[in-house]
C-alpha cells in the first residue's frame, strides 16, 4: 500500500489565525507555519475574514449544485414511474344501448322494443410477460440515474478540491512572499544605515532594490491569482457573491491509497462505468420487452345486458390483434441491435476509464515524487543550511544581512514546496474522481 499524507481541511483555528501544515511522510518531519494577519508594511494585506474549511466547501457545493439538484429531481420522477411500473392498464367501463330504432320507426315502436342496455367493462391483458419486464426496466433505469448522480457528485467534489487546493496554496504563497518582502525591507534598512555611515555606497543596493521590486510585483500577481482562485471556489460552491475567504487547514492524516492494480480491479464499480453497464442492461431489458410484444395482447370484455323485453343476459368476448404488418418483429430486432450497441458502449467506457485512471495515477506518482523531493531533499537541505546561518549569526561570525538573505532562500524553497503540494493535491483529486474507493 502506498501511503500519502493528505491535508484534511478542518476547522481548528479562529478567523484571526491560520495554522497550516504541509503534507509529509511522517509526523516527525511535519512543519507547521503559523501566520497572523497584520499591517506591518504597505504591501501586507489583512487575512480574509470568512473562515472556510474543505468539508464546509464540499457541503455547500453539494447543496447548491444545479446539476445535483436536477439529478435529484430526475431520481424523484423515476421513482414515481417505478411505483406504477408493471401494473395492468386501467379497465374501460362502458354504458351503452343497442338496437335503438331511428326516424319514424322510433315513435311507433313500443317501449319494450326500444333496444338493449349494456353495462360492463373491458380489460387489456398482456400475455408475453410485459408487466414484469417493464418493472425491471424502470428499476434498472432508477439505478442508472442513481449512478449518474454519484458520478456528478464525485466530479463536483474533484473540482471543489482542486479549487480549494489552488486557493489555499496561493494564500500560503502570499503569506510567505509577504514575510520574505518584510525581511528584504529589514535588509534594505540595515544597508541604508551602512550607507549613511559611509561604509557602503548607494550603488551597492541596486541589486537588492531590484529584487525588492520583483518581489513586490510577484506578490501583486499572487494576490490576483488568489482572488481568481477564490472566485472559482465560491462559484463551485454555488455562491452568488464571492466573499473574502480564509481557507483553514490544520491537521495532517495518513491515508492508505490502494495500489493501481487494486483500483483497476474495482473500476467497474465506479459511477461512470457502472452507469454505462446499467444503461446497457436497460437496453437489454427493452429488447426483451420488444420480444414479448410480439405476442399480441388480449382484450377481455364482459357486459351485463338488459334486453328490450326486460330479460337479463350477459355478453363476453375475447379480442386480440392480428400481427400482420410485421411491426412487432421489426421493433424486436431493432431493440436487440440497440442492446448490443449499448453493451459495446459500456465496454468502451470501461476501456477509456482504465486508460484515464492509469494516466492519472502516473501523474499522481510523479507529483508525489516531486513533492517528496522538495520536502525531504531540497527543503530539508535549505532548512539545515539556514539553521547553520542562524547559529553562526548568534555566535557573531556572520552579519544579520547574510542571515536575512539565507532566510529568503528558505522562503523560496517553501514556495516551491507549496507549488509541488498543489500539483499533488490536484492529481490526487483527478484519481479520486475516477475511483470511488479512494478516501
Amino acid at each position: 500500500m502506498l501511503k500519502y499524507i493528505i491535508i484534511l481541511f478542518l476547522v481548528g483555528c479562529s478567523s484571526e489565525q491560520l495554522v497550516f501544515e504541509l503534507p509529509t511522510l511522517n509526523d516527525s518531519s511535519s512543519k507547521s507555519v503559523a501566520t497572523k494577519s497584520s499591517n506591518t508594511t504597505q504591501t501586507t494585506e489583512a487575512l480574509p475574514e470568512t473562515p472556510l474549511t474543505l468539508n464546509v466547501a464540499l457541503a455547500q457545493a453539494r447543496d447548491n449544485s444545479p446539476a445535483l439538484r436536477a439529478s435529484r429531481f430526475r431520481l424523484e420522477a423515476q421513482q414515481q414511474r417505478l411505483k406504477v411500473a408493471g401494473r395492468l392498464p386501467n379497465p374501460e367501463f362502458a354504458i351503452k344501448t343497442e338496437a335503438q330504432p331511428l326516424g319514424s320507426n322510433a315513435s311507433s315502436t313500443s317501449t319494450s322494443d326500444s333496444g338493449d342496455t349494456l353495462i360492463g367493462f373491458s380489460q387489456t391483458v398482456p400475455l408475453g410477460g410485459q408487466a414484469a419486464t417493464a418493472r425491471a426496466i424502470e428499476t434498472e433505469a432508477f439505478r442508472a440515474l442513481q449512478l449518474r448522480h454519484d458520478g456528478l457528485a464525485l466530479e463536483l467534489e474533484s473540482k471543489v478540491r482542486g479549487a480549494f487546493a489552488t486557493a489555499l496554496s496561493l494564500q500560503q504563497a502570499a503569506l510567505l512572499q509577504t514575510q520574505q518582502l518584510q525581511r528584504l525591507n529589514q535588509l534594505l534598512d540595515l544597508r541604508q544605515a551602512l550607507i549613511d555611515a559611509g561604509e557602503l555606497i548607494p550603488s551597492d543596493d541596486l541589486e537588492l532594490r531590484v529584487q525588492h521590486s520583483n518581489l513586490g510585483a510577484e506578490l501583486v500577481q499572487i494576490r490576483r491569482n488568489q482572488r481568481l482562485a477564490q472566485d472559482e471556489l465560491t462559484a463551485r460552491m454555488g455562491l452568488v457573491q464571492s466573499p473574502t475567504l480564509a481557507l483553514l487547514g490544520d491537521l495532517n492524516a495518513t491515508l492508505d491509497l490502494p495500489h493501481l492494480n487494486d483500483l483497476l480491479d474495482q473500476l467497474i464499480d465506479t459511477p461512470v462505468v457502472a452507469e454505462a453497464f446499467s444503461q446497457a442492461q436497460v437496453a437489454h431489458l427493452r429488447a426483451q420487452l420488444a420480444k414479448a410484444n410480439r405476442v399480441p395482447d388480449i382484450n377481455l370484455e364482459l357486459f351485463y345486458r338488459q334486453t328490450a323485453d326486460g330479460q337479463d343476459a350477459f355478453d363476453a368476448a375475447v379480442l386480440f390483434q392480428l400481427p400482420l404488418n410485421g411491426r412487432a418483429s421489426s421493433n424486436s430486432r431493432a431493440a436487440k441491435a440497440e442492446a448490443s450497441a449499448s453493451q459495446q458502449h459500456a465496454q468502451l467506457q470501461l476501456q477509456e476509464s482504465r486508460i484515464a485512471l492509469a494516466q492519472s495515477y502516473a501523474q499522481l506518482k510523479q507529483a508525489q515524487t516531486a513533492l517528496l523531493r522538495h520536502q525531504d531533499d531540497i527543503l530539508a537541505a535549505v532548512e539545515q543550511k539556514t539553521d547553520v546561518f542562524e547559529l553562526r549569526y548568534k555566535l557573531g561570525e556572520i552579519s544579520l544581512a547574510e542571515v536575512l538573505q539565507q532566510r529568503n532562500v528558505f522562503a523560496q524553497a517553501k514556495l516551491q514546496r507549496l507549488a509541488a503540494w498543489r500539483h499533488f493535491m490536484l492529481a490526487w483529486g483527478r484519481v479520486r474522481q475516477q475511483d470511488r474507493l479512494l478516501p
